[in-house]
């Protein structure tokens, strides 16, 4: 939920953007939730230690975040050219 809700101000905040790029980066936040929430789960049912929910946050974390810094560079980069051109 909270994953969600900072998803949708970061959204709101960056705005202007494609929506190509923003929905890409939705699957890509949802792809990475999967791991957390399993960890996540394995934690409440088999009593694992809660330490080893860190790697999939962290994981999750630098999928999303080194997807859109490409993204927004091919965005940039395709938007420059489109200047260019005009």
């Amino acid at each position: 939920m909270g994953s969600i809700f900072a998803g949708t101000l970061l959204s709101n905040w960056i705005g202007g953007i494609p929506r190509q790029i923003s929905d890409i980066l939705r699957i890509i936040v949802l792809g990475a939730l999967y791991p957390t929430i399993l960890q996540f789960t394995n934690i409440m049912i088999h009593d694992e230690p809660s330490l080893t929910l860190i790697p999939p946050l962290l994981g999750g974390l630098a999928a999303t975040l080194v997807s859109a810094t490409i993204l927004f560079k091919k965005y940039r980069k395709h938007k420059d050219q489109e200047m260019i051109s005009d």
